[in-house]
């Protein structure tokens, strides 16, 4: 008599932590709520906080940066299982002068850790290959609008992917002399870039970035290699993007 009693106790008390458990997953589900998510994009020359016009030393060159813009697309984040929430035609056009974009809502099922998060350096083929009059019907607050400066090499020819432009000291006296420019577009330069978070998220959550400009010159000679339109300097484009695809890290 006794054994069956607490056979049956034992499985009362089973079923209790089964229901409990089972209570607590079901609280845990109406609680979650879904998350906004930005991200903060911050510049940076090596250690230093970014500035136009301030001179800086990269490789042992005197650099100095006047424009500093770049596309962004193809947005997601994958939490821990793998699974995917993309931020679907959404373009950015990211300056030093707005360090903060609102990426968008992430449903609550997603999950609140944010493991990863991917995005391209320029713009799709599609994009970059539309008609005048998707180009020119654009709401000029569109990041895909025309643009001034320009980041478009025409209607018909497709966007600047990255754009960066100042001066260079060529003679090694410390002084920037030379104007410098580096252009890279055309659809063979869009680059992905993938950066670990392991973050846990809240209702407003903002993912902080740091972009580091030194490093997008990484195996150049920056006393000659200062000028590409990405066409006349291939090698050039080809290094300055490949480097920009690794110079950003999560804070």
């Amino acid at each position: 008599m006794f054994n069956l009693l607490s056979k049956f106790s034992l499985a009362i008390a089973a079923f209790a932590l089964v229901f409990s458990m089972g209570s607590c997953k079901k609280d845990d589900e109406d609680t979650a709520t879904d998350t906004d998510l930005s991200m903060h994009l911050h510049y940076k020359v090596g250690t230093e906080d970014f500035a136009y016009d301030q001179v800086y030393t990269i490789d042992g060159v005197a650099v100095k940066f006047t424009l500093a813009q770049f596309y962004v697309s193809g947005i997601n984040i994958m939490n821990d299982d793998g699974e995917m929430h993309s931020f679907d035609d959404l373009f950015l056009l990211a300056k030093p002068s707005q360090m903060d974009y609102a990426l968008g809502t992430v449903p609550a099922s997603f999950g609140d850790h944010l493991h990863m998060l991917n995005f391209n350096l320029g713009v799709d083929s599609v994009t970059n290959s539309q008609t005048e009059a998707d180009f020119t019907s654009r709401d000029a607050n569109d990041p895909l609008a025309a643009q001034n400066p320009g980041m478009h090499w025409s209607w018909n020819s497709g966007y600047i992917f990255m754009k960066f432009e100042g001066e260079i000291d060529t003679d090694g006296d410390g002084t920037t002399d030379s104007t410098a420019h580096w252009h890279v577009g055309k659809n063979s330069f869009l680059r992905a870039v993938e950066l670990t978070a392991h973050e846990e998220m809240n209702e407003n959550h903002t993912i902080n970035v740091e972009l580091d400009l030194s490093t997008i010159f990484t195996n150049t000679n920056l006393a000659t290699d200062y000028q590409t339109m990405t066409m006349d300097n291939m090698p050039l484009a080809t290094k300055v993007a490949d480097n920009m695809a690794t110079a950003f890290g999560v804070e």
